[in-house]
């Protein structure tokens, strides 16, 4: 008899705290376009199949005891590959690989595996998500076969973007592990980046428009601080003067399209990036 939910996500959770999660010594960029001081290769966390085997045991009984049911599980190759045919194998259910392009050649497929249509039930995964721009580009490609998403998982959710996206479709989503789970901050949506700092937003951090700066190249205490969009005050932290002379002209410049991110953001959508400034 396979453990309890909770045991299994203790288990999970000690397996990812271990060396697939790195605190490195300089903010490093992630695919996302945010930068971060810790990095999680869900890859490398689930090379042993043991550790595989816990993981896809913990989403199959989590996505089960909210009674959902489904013939096929897959997601945005290749982050999402291994979780999807260890779920499958625990489940008895099929697997699938969403292509990030389109196959040029032979049978031009975007979806590999099990073929997906009208009428299947099938849950998403995928591994470590910040922005959650891949696991939406999966969720579209599904979507477009008119399978049924029945509901979303990740491995590690590193934001908020995920759990605003699926919650504004009403697709119960699913996170393994969060960042207060690892004891790590979240990683906000990169907005802009220019002159050594990143502008960014963190749509879980209160309903009052906002946008984060962080000043790189500062040798000194930890530069960066909060702004509000309405009137582009600073709220929290600290910048150099000029870093603030500079981040008032920008927003001021693209003040409109500040106003429009958060009115994306509040929808359940991450917004574009935005330009710097010249």
């Amino acid at each position: 008899m396979p453990p309890a939910t909770s045991t299994l996500h203790s288990q999970l959770h000690e397996i990812l705290r271990g060396p697939a999660l790195k605190t490195l010594p300089e903010p490093v960029k992630l695919a996302s376009g945010a930068w971060s001081s810790h990095f999680i290769d869900g890859k490398e966390a689930l090379a042993k199949w043991s550790d595989l085997h816990v993981a896809c045991q913990a989403i199959y009984e989590a996505v089960s005891d909210a009674e959902h049911s489904f013939e096929a599980v897959g997601g945005l190759t290749m982050g999402a590959d291994a979780i999807a045919v260890g779920v499958a194998a625990v489940s008895d259910t099929s697997w699938f690989s969403v292509r990030k392009e389109l196959k040029k050649r032979g049978t031009n497929r975007l979806i590999e595996g099990t073929q997906i249509g009208p009428g299947w039930k099938v849950l998403l995964v995928d591994d470590v998500v910040t922005t959650g721009g891949s696991i939406v580009k999966a969720y579209d490609a599904i979507a477009q076969t008119g399978a049924e998403i029945v509901a979303a998982v990740t491995l590690v959710d590193r934001g908020d973007s995920a759990r605003m996206y699926f919650g504004n479709l009403g697709v119960d989503y699913f996170p393994m592990a969060t960042y207060q789970d690892l004891g790590i901050g979240p990683v906000r949506h990169p907005l802009s980046e220019f002159l050594g700092m990143t502008v960014s937003v963190d749509p879980g951090g209160g309903s009052e428009p906002h946008f984060h700066v962080r000043y790189w190249d500062w040798d000194g205490p930890e530069c960066q601080a909060v702004f509000r969009v309405r009137d582009l005050r600073r709220t929290e932290g600290w910048l150099t003067p000029l870093c603030i002379e500079f981040i008032e002209e920008w927003a001021s410049e693209h003040h409109t399209e500040l106003c429009q991110a958060w009115e994306l953001i509040r929808e359940g959508m991450m917004p574009a990036l935005i330009e710097p400034l010249e």
